[in-house]
């Protein structure tokens, strides 16, 4: 086998579900595997593994470039005129309080 690198996926040349390297030793290796919603941890010979090959390609993540404060801030204020705002409540009147019990006199 290749030379084992924290966070390679490996078996068991036996077989056996693929497990995530977590610790590498000179001769061994600790690694985790999921059985069900049981994690499991254990060690293992570098011998008696072999190299999952992966079967997608490493995404390669880009970063937008910086945009300048004035373009942020008008991203903002576009999103905020396009979001809905709720309607105020009428202001009502002193006499409409008191009509329907809102104020009581001393």
């Amino acid at each position: 086998m290749k030379v084992v690198k924290v966070g390679d996926v490996v078996r068991l040349k036996s077989g056996g579900p693929r497990m995530t390297v977590s610790v590498v030793m000179p001769t061994a290796v600790i690694a985790h595997w999921f059985d069900r919603a049981v994690l499991n941890t254990d060690r293992f010979n570098k011998q008696e593994l072999s190299g999952e090959q992966s079967q997608q390609s490493p995404k390669s993540f880009t970063r937008e470039p910086k945009k300048a404060k004035a373009e942020l801030y008008e991203m903002l204020a576009e999103a905020v005129r396009n979001t809905a705002q709720p309607e105020p409540e009428p202001r009502r009147k002193p006499k409409e309080i008191a009509a329907k019990g809102g104020l009581t006199q001393i």
